[in-house]
């Protein structure tokens, strides 16, 4: 599906926007009890099972887990222009972006996601915090494929409803 680029239309030649780097969810102190209980249930399964190995990956996952739910996003400043997409100062040209498709169901999912032909890190979410998706929309529709289909992916959907 590598086409030309689109040509250029009349428009704003550039948006900018500030968003926090991934969505937060406020974590009640429930949360973190019983995320903690199933960590320690899975170390203590580790334990038990003589697999001294799983119980320790078990551990530092959870750590981990713990960890990364009580980190806080960082502001990020996205830039679209005619050039590509840029998200903190890491430039994603036109040319590496495939296909692009917003998300818009507020106040869960305010998103773009955008596939890119990168080996690794091949899909990348961009959040619109409070951003109109329309002239998003439009502005990216002059460079980028737009998916009329495009869904959530699966490990967003998994995050989102634990509140990850």
């Amino acid at each position: 599906m590598n086409e030309q680029p689109k040509q250029e239309t009349a428009g704003p030649k550039e948006m900018t926007w500030t968003a926090p780097e991934y969505a937060e969810y406020s974590k009640h102190p429930m949360w973190f009890l019983a995320f903690g209980i199933i960590a320690a249930g899975l170390v203590l399964y580790g334990i038990v099972s003589g697999s001294w190995t799983v119980a320790l990956a078990f551990l530092m996952f959870g750590v981990l887990g713990v960890i990364a739910a009580a980190r806080k996003p960082k502001a990020v400043e996205i830039r679209l222009t005619g050039i590509g997409i840029e998200i903190n100062g890491l430039l994603y040209p036109h040319e590496t972006i495939r296909k692009f498709w917003i998300l818009y169901h507020p106040p869960h999912i305010k998103a773009v996601y955008f596939e890119t032909t990168a080996y690794f890190n091949g899909l990348v979410r961009m959040e619109l915090a409070q951003q109109d998706p329309r002239p998003v929309r439009e502005f990216l529709d002059r460079y980028l494929e737009e998916e009329l289909d495009g869904e959530e992916p699966v490990v967003d959907v998994i995050a989102r409803r634990l509140r990850f």
